[in-house]
């Protein structure tokens, strides 16, 4: 009987040990499964993020006819404001309008992503400063609105990196009853759109923004 009982023991004692360890062994199979699974689903999350960045970046390509486009506005800019340095308010007008010209022939529906907000943002203030200096009596009314025209054609130049050429941001404090006031140079002494002759050196460089 108590060789029965001590049979009867070990058979168990074996049954268990071969339970367990297949129950370890379930267990690191599903701990594989789970790593694989977890692996593959960041593997999955990577990919969809290079995937939205990739497109991302692919938005902010700027056409070749939207790089041309800026860059004639900025060239438009820069006769306007020698234009006015000189006092002649007849080639300013002729500038101002050519801008317009420009801005009403462009297709902006290339644009996508940064570029076509940024561009979107600047439009009906660059129209609107061109057309009242294309419409102005005289020189002195197309200077008042050269500063926040500046403003506008800056931003674009910034994003679209046009200018084959360092440009100069220059402030004169007197401008406007002593209000202040800025515009874009493609030389970096001053030559002041402001007062022309009466004050040809007044002013300061504020900052530069290098060729492209």
């Amino acid at each position: 009987m108590r060789k029965i009982n001590v049979k009867i023991w070990a058979t168990a004692l074996l049954m268990t040990f071969i339970v367990g360890l297949q129950s370890c062994g379930g267990g690191e199979k599903n701990q594989a499964d789970n790593q694989t699974d977890t692996t593959a689903k960041k593997g999955g999350d990577t990919a969809g993020n290079d995937g939205e960045k990739k497109e991302s970046e692919n938005s902010d390509i700027i056409p070749a006819d939207a790089k041309t486009h800026v860059a004639n506005l900025l060239d438009n800019y820069l006769v306007l404001k020698n234009a006015l340095v000189a006092g002649d308010a007849e080639k300013a007008k002729s500038s101002a309008q050519a801008t317009l010209t420009s801005l009403e022939k462009f297709d902006a529906s290339s644009l996508t992503g940064k570029p076509k907000k940024v561009y979107d943002g600047q439009l009906d203030m660059i129209k609107t400063h061109n057309t009242k200096i294309s419409k102005a009596a005289d020189v002195a009314a197309q200077r008042q609105e050269l500063d926040m025209l500046s403003m506008h054609v800056l931003a674009l130049v910034k994003t679209f990196k046009v200018n084959q050429m360092p440009l100069y941001k220059q402030h004169c404090p007197m401008a406007f009853d002593n209000k202040g006031a800025g515009w874009l140079s493609e030389k970096k002494e001053i030559r002041n759109p402001y007062f022309g002759d009466k004050m040809l050196k007044c002013g300061s460089v504020k900052d530069s923004i290098i060729a492209n």
